[in-house]
């Protein structure tokens, strides 16, 4: 596969728009059990603050910068990612504020607000060393996935083995990175549920 294939499909595996499709799934996992009108509502704020809002800044912020120095979609220069980083998270904080306030499922709410955590951890690791965030965005969802429906989809997490493997091969990451990411994503999304979502949510 050549590198703009690998570079298209990397991009749809990033965490604002794998996040989307698990956000979705857990909504619609609850048709039925709530109003459709909430439903709708919750749709909303979650595609906005989990994708809509961190694409549409990400895109901009590349646009912007594109005028003056080489950058890509990824923001490979890890000194260039504080900014997005910060807008990003923030937007996950906003998105967690806002389904408590509608009384959201209370995994959507812990999905979103895994999002804000691990988010900012990312970023502090970031600010030292380049962890793969897409390792991590394809996790830390998957994680909540496996302890909402049961651990017979936890082979779903293997789904970051090729998104690993992408990341590798376009060389945006070492091994160590991809592995580091999706490791510490998985232990701190389920120590998050555990210990914060499920008693506090």
């Amino acid at each position: 596969m050549d590198k703009e294939k690998l570079q298209l499909i990397s991009n749809f595996t990033s965490a604002p728009i794998f996040g989307s499709i698990i956000f979705l799934i857990f909504v619609f996992s609850k048709i039925g059990t709530i109003p459709n009108t909430q439903i709708a509502l919750i749709s909303i704020i979650s595609l906005l603050f989990i994708t809509i809002i961190p694409v549409t800044y990400v895109v901009l912020f590349v646009k912007r910068r594109k005028k003056f120095q080489d950058i890509d979609y990824d923001i490979s220069d890890r000194s260039l990612r504080i900014k997005p980083f910060l807008v990003v998270i923030s937007s996950y904080a906003i998105g967690t504020v806002a389904l408590f306030y509608i009384n959201a499922p209370v995994l959507v709410k812990g999905l979103m607000f895994c999002y804000f955590l691990n988010g900012l951890i990312m970023f502090l690791i970031t600010l030292f060393w380049k962890i793969s965030i897409h390792a991590s965005g394809i996790t830390g969802p998957l994680t909540l996935l496996v302890y909402e429906f049961g651990i017979i989809y936890a082979p779903l997490l293997l789904i970051a083995v090729p998104v690993g493997w992408m990341r590798i091969k376009l060389k945006k990451h070492l091994p160590s990175q991809v592995v580091a990411g999706a490791v510490l994503t998985i232990i701190l999304t389920w120590l998050q549920i555990i210990y914060i979502i499920v008693p506090y949510f």
